[in-house]
């Protein structure tokens, strides 16, 4: 007898420091049914912000546990280290959809690793994004502009969310898309 189980999608939602990432998923987290998400925390090299919901852990750690392949996903940026745990393989051969809040720059090696990802860019206009940099306080001047001036790619195929307006409005757009999609 042949069954068909279906597994759970893997989100790789990504955009600019500043875009509003963290707080999208904050919101919609609250509002999907846990037992079909799972919004996979990060393992960081710096402390999380008041609306991350990281796994602070110390640089020679982070290299232990990414040389021993503990994680899935990893990559380096604005001079931190970033992981995704392998745990996720678990919950999506349990028909668990995965929210990953992932990297622009290493979507492409993603893509490789986990080539069934659905990809979603978040974006804002960079006034605002400025705004949000200078007010959550963790760069200087220089390098809020140097983190301005990097640009990547958007892949055709992905859900983009502009979230210039209403926070809630992009919460809720994120939500219709992981219900409609998944």
């Amino acid at each position: 007898m042949n069954v068909n189980i279906r597994k759970g999608r893997l989100i790789y939602f990504m955009g600019a420091s500043g875009a509003g990432k963290d707080s999208i998923i904050s919101g919609v987290k609250q509002q999907l049914p846990k037992d079909l998400f799972l919004f996979a925390q990060r393992f960081i090299t710096r402390r999380a912000g008041p609306s991350e919901d990281n796994i602070y852990i110390p640089p020679d750690e982070f290299d232990f546990l990414a040389n021993n392949g503990i994680f899935i996903f990893f990559w380096r940026s604005n001079e931190e280290s970033y992981g995704i745990s392998k745990r996720i393989l678990q919950d999506l051969n349990n028909s668990r959809n995965v929210v990953v809040n992932g990297s622009r720059e290493y979507y492409e090696k993603a893509l490789v690793i986990y080539p069934d990802i659905v990809p979603v860019i978040v974006t804002v206009s960079d006034d605002i994004r400025t705004k949000r940099l200078r007010s959550r306080g963790r760069e200087n001047e220089k390098a809020i502009r140097a983190r301005l001036a990097r640009r990547y790619d958007i892949p055709q195929n992905a859900y983009h969310i502009d979230n210039s307006g209403l926070l809630e409005d992009s919460v809720n757009l994120f939500k219709a898309f992981l219900m409609k999609k998944l």
